[in-house]
């Protein structure tokens, strides 16, 4: 038997939201802020600010693998790993 969890990342399982990391390293940390300011304020919708980050970090060059290799730098919850333990089961 198969169970499948879902959690939601950001602050739940992360100390922090995951796209200050990327946003940090890609140096658009401003405007990253200025976009979450604006979502968390209900000033702009979930998709428009999905489509505003997506184009921000697209024109930084953001890919897979910078996302990969950056992933080592979000800080994690304390439980996280008996939670990916959990996938071995």
């Amino acid at each position: 038997m198969k169970i499948g969890l879902f959690l939601d990342v950001d602050k739940t399982l992360t100390r922090d939201f995951i796209q200050v990391v990327f946003a940090e390293e890609l140096e658009v940390l401003d405007r990253y802020r200025d976009l979450e300011d604006g979502f968390q304020k209900g000033q702009i919708s979930s998709a428009k600010f999905g489509t505003d980050l997506v184009e921000l970090y697209a024109s930084k060059g953001f890919s897979k693998t910078q996302a990969d290799k950056l992933f080592e730098k979000v800080a994690l919850r304390q439980y996280v790993y008996d939670l990916f333990a959990l996938q071995r089961c």
